[in-house]
């Protein structure tokens, strides 16, 4: 009683908010929806952003699904890539539960490859991000 289970949640009047914002459902490459009403991706900050609920051979550990029973209680991992490749960014990045975040250049085609991707898998495409 008094917890709420998960990182977001519609915003309720005297309820706290979300730790993942309206933003981030906003800018979910696949949309989100409102009650009955579908609604269009918004970038946030020039991204797309996507929960990847699994992992390939070449996330550490090796392949597997997240999802337990429908709940994704194995793991997680985020995909973020730019929405108007070239403008509002060129690189996109992909982090997992161990906090490494990659990136790598998806190229003019960004969006129709990142669309393709459907679980964390770090291969030799991606680049670990070094801290400055």
């Amino acid at each position: 009683p008094g917890t709420r289970d998960g990182l977001y949640w519609p915003p309720e009047p005297g309820a706290p908010e979300s730790p993942v914002g309206d933003f981030m459902a906003r800018a979910s490459a696949d949309g989100y929806s409102v009650g009955e009403e579908d609604v269009e991706a918004d970038p946030y900050l020039g991204y797309y952003y996507r929960v990847l609920t699994r992992q390939g051979p070449d996330a550490p550990g090796g392949a597997f699904d997240y999802m337990v029973d429908g709940h994704m209680l194995a793991g997680h991992a985020l995909l973020a890539y730019p929405a108007a490749y070239g403008e509002t960014g060129v690189m996109s990045f992909m982090v997992g539960e161990n906090g490494v975040i990659y990136e790598a250049d998806l190229g003019e085609e960004t969006l129709e490859v990142a669309g393709a991707i459907e679980s964390y898998d770090p291969g030799e495409a991606w680049a670990v991000v070094e801290a400055e």
